[in-house]
């Protein structure tokens, strides 16, 4: 039974998505991007937050994280078993009061032209 995961966007519009709607081959873990954006004057522990974040909750895994310079503090790579793990990942990063993120579903180009 696929599960359904919800979202809430920054102007508190709210989308939810099927599980079963999402594409990626049986087994493989989901792969999502997120921008991520520090609190104000909270950089440098925002920072060491991610980099300790090498395992999340849900059976959510970190593959790879940079600092960088523009509009967004950081973009992070990680997977998760399924939509509800990945939403379970975002709030607990965010409950942390460090950032805030605009996260994305992802796919490799190879799958997306299947």
């Amino acid at each position: 039974m696929a599960s359904d995961a919800c979202f809430v966007l920054r102007d508190e519009r709210a989308f939810c998505v099927s599980e079963g709607d999402l594409p990626r081959k049986g087994g493989e873990k989901m792969i999502f991007v997120s921008l991520v954006k520090a609190a104000p004057g909270k950089a440098k522990q925002a920072a060491e937050s991610l980099k300790a974040a090498s395992s999340l909750p849900g059976g959510c895994k970190l593959v790879s994280c940079y600092v960088t310079y523009g509009r967004y503090d950081a973009v992070c790579v990680w997977e998760a078993p399924d939509v509800t793990a990945a939403n379970r990942c975002v709030t607990a990063l965010v409950a942390t009061g460090l950032v805030s993120t605009e996260t994305m579903l992802a796919q490799a180009p190879d799958d997306f032209l299947a």
